[in-house]
């Protein structure tokens, strides 16, 4: 809530985001390292994903978001943190849904209207 008896401050920053379908990872074999690339040179603070899998045979059994998170401090520096939401548990096990990926300054901000 903003308080009416303190002045706003500007936004010091612009806030990209970027949202991407990984389609399970199969467009990429699989190979979060190169999605993390892509994620990166887009310059994104934020990122929503589709069709992400967590813990599931056709994807080797991994963690995605979690290795995307790896991945993208690797390349940008910068600690990113993941929130998956599960859509449908697989037969084959593990699940699949939808994330979202937050640069950690990012997600400590204070958000006001």
């Amino acid at each position: 809530p903003v308080n009416e008896a303190q002045p706003q401050q500007a936004l010091t920053r612009n806030l990209r985001m970027a949202t991407l379908n990984i389609q399970h990872g199969s467009l990429c074999d699989f190979d979060m390292e190169r999605i993390a690339g892509w994620i990166a040179g887009t310059g994104a603070h934020a990122v929503a994903l589709q069709e992400v899998d967590d813990s599931c045979e056709r994807s080797r059994r991994r963690k995605q978001l979690e290795d995307l998170c790896v991945h993208l401090r690797a390349v940008t520096r910068a600690r990113w943190v993941g929130h998956f939401q599960e859509v449908e548990r697989l037969e084959c096990g593990g699940t699949h849904g939808n994330g979202i990926l937050l640069m950690e300054a990012v997600a400590d901000a204070t958000v006001s209207p």
